[in-house]
């Protein structure tokens, strides 16, 4: 249920609006900030952009505040009791995930991390006072977040450069910098545990320098808690695993890999599972970025979010929200463009996108075959087969190849898989049987086998085995077969 406008008139929209200032700490330094201007509001808060004060200078000059408004009770009596904590939870949770990526970034152990950090926008502050107020005055007590400012959303520069506010050209060089740089957020979403499942023009933004930065977690999920926070989810899987052909023997094995599903479930059993109508509310964030295992209520760190860049990249290179055809009729959805697509092969798949991408772009002929060919990968049915997507636009356009009807990419000999392994056939062993990444060709012997085991499941966007979707088991469901 969307709730702006829902939101009961609070003590703090009050102050806010009139510019009163709030004070907050960053890394032991004092920071005043002053809200400017009211940038918009969504299902849960109200953004706010904000003008920073810091004697030591130790932050930006900008940064954005969300709040957090609880529900009129009123309007909880009529739509249901259960919105008068929803506020809460989702505070709670961009807290939690902001935490986790502000402590992985200021650590950055490892490369990813590292290049991770700068793309993805760092939570400054999660319980600002306003100056001038007592603390356990009402204002004080209501629910805020306080957030590094990205800059301008990309779909708002985009337009300014169609439109030619901004003269620069927008060529493909800088579309695949866009890409790189949101694909190293993705990488460090994905050791961290994170969806963000809500990638979009809107939610990425570009600064003056042409940093590009995830924003918006609001429909972000932590895997850890999933069974929790992923109600939506939870109704997709169920919907699937209780499919009157699906067989009841495989229920205690689900989640399986995508592969397996299809080939020895689906296709045998005739479940079409695209061509099925669904409710819009099952969704959240944008249904063009939504990738086709959300239908058997899978996600997957990492690998969920290639796909949504690679939406976004579609985007960029044709103007158009997606490549596939997505029917909505009233509130019922349906996904006819995956059942097409999916049924080509690898080749006809490129095939048909290269010539989208000439047809939409005449004059850029030279890149849209290597386009094509990574969209193919991060555009792919299974999140195992975005492993070569996740690795940057620049080199799956160099090592794409195909391979007995599949796409496969070798990995880059002496990285963390080695030379002899491939990513196309990885999780699938992975997910039954425990694998000694110490003995794996090339495997770098500073780390330690459980580490080697843990980032090597992370890197292709598997996460820990406790945190994974993958890896978890539908428990209630098992309960409820043996009864």
């Amino acid at each position: 249920m969307q709730l702006a406008g829902l939101r009961q008139a609070c003590h703090a929209a009050r102050l806010l609006e009139q510019g009163c200032e709030l004070q907050f700490h960053v890394r032991q330094h004092e920071v005043l900030a002053k809200p400017e201007r009211h940038l918009g509001s969504g299902s849960y808060a109200s953004v706010w952009e904000l003008r920073l004060r810091c004697a030591s200078g130790a932050v930006p000059r900008r940064a954005v505040l969300k709040h957090f408004p609880p529900v009129d009770a009123a309007v909880a009596a009529f739509f249901g009791q259960q919105l008068l904590g929803q506020h809460r939870e989702q505070w709670q949770k961009e807290r939690a995930i902001g935490e986790r990526l502000s402590h992985v970034a200021a650590r950055a152990d490892t490369a990813a991390e590292f290049r991770g950090r700068r793309h993805v926008a760092a939570l400054l502050a999660a319980e600002p006072r306003f100056v001038g107020v007592a603390p356990e005055a009402p204002a004080n007590q209501e629910l805020m977040l306080i957030l590094e400012h990205a800059g301008d959303p990309l779909e708002q520069r985009w337009q300014e450069e169609r439109s030619a506010i901004r003269p620069r050209s927008t060529c493909p060089v800088e579309r695949s910098a866009i890409v790189e740089q949101l694909l190293e957020g993705v990488e460090l979403l994905g050791l961290c545990g994170v969806v963000h499942a809500d990638i979009s023009a809107s939610n990425c933004c570009i600064d003056d320098a042409g940093v590009v930065r995830l924003v918006d977690f609001g429909n972000a999920v932590l895997l850890e808690a999933a069974r929790q926070a992923s109600g939506k989810l939870e109704r997709l899987r169920s919907r699937y695993v209780h499919h009157p052909r699906f067989p009841c023997s495989e229920r205690y094995a689900y989640p399986q890999t995508l592969h397996r599903l299809i080939e020895k479930i689906e296709q045998p059993r005739n479940i079409d599972v695209y061509s099925a109508c669904y409710d819009c509310e099952a969704f959240c964030g944008n249904l063009a970025a939504t990738p086709p295992e959300v239908l058997r209520g899978l996600l997957t760190a990492g690998a969920s979010d290639v796909y949504g860049v690679g939406i976004l990249y579609w985007w960029l290179l044709t103007g158009e929200e997606t490549p596939f055809e997505i029917h909505v009729d009233g509130d019922r959805i349906s996904f006819p463009g995956w059942r097409r697509f999916y049924a080509l092969s690898p080749q006809q798949q490129m095939e048909e996108l290269h010539g989208r991408l000439r047809a939409a772009k005449p004059e850029d002929t030279s890149e849209a075959e290597r386009s094509a060919r990574w969209l193919c990968s991060a555009l792919a049915e299974a999140p195992e087969d975005r492993a070569s997507a996740a690795q940057g636009l620049a080199g799956e356009m160099k090592r794409g190849r195909t391979h007995a009807g599949r796409t496969q990419v070798r990995p880059p000999s002496g990285g963390l898989f080695g030379s002899g392994l491939r990513f196309g056939h990885l999780p699938e062993f992975m997910l039954g049987h425990e694998i000694d990444w110490a003995k794996a060709p090339g495997l770098s012997h500073r780390l330690s086998a459980a580490e080697n085991s843990q980032r090597a499941r992370m890197s292709l966007g598997l996460g820990d085995p406790a945190q994974s979707l993958w890896a978890y088991r539908t428990v209630p469901l098992v309960k409820n077969i043996l009864k």
